[in-house]
């Protein structure tokens, strides 16, 4: 919407994207809050129900590291194709989804 309708360009999709992560945020806040009033614990911390043990962390660490790392890795291939795709300029990705010289054919 922001991009074509409005004419924002590559602007208008980092706005659109900052806007949509804030209103993920905010309903992923209310979501826990409605759910820590229902279980009476609407003092203290948002999210944890005081600090976690060592053995908590630990367990949450063995579970989650290896997603973290292959988010970790896709997030550096997508930075990496970016700057690729981006060397040419922006002229050339506009045309037709090409990542070519602006000058060739």
């Amino acid at each position: 919407l922001l991009v074509t309708h409005c004419g924002f360009g590559i602007a208008g999709a980092a706005v659109g994207t900052l806007v949509s992560q804030l209103v993920q945020t905010v309903l992923l806040v209310l979501v826990v809050c409605r759910k820590r009033s229902a279980l009476g614990a609407a003092h203290g911390f948002i999210l944890l129900r005081g600090f976690p043990s060592l053995a908590r962390i630990r367990s949450f660490v063995a579970f989650a590291g290896p997603i973290f790392l292959v988010l970790l890795g896709k997030i550096c291939c997508y930075n990496a194709m970016t700057l690729a795709a981006t060397r040419s300029g922006i002229t050339a990705l506009g045309q037709s989804g090409r990542c070519t010289h602006p000058t060739s054919s």
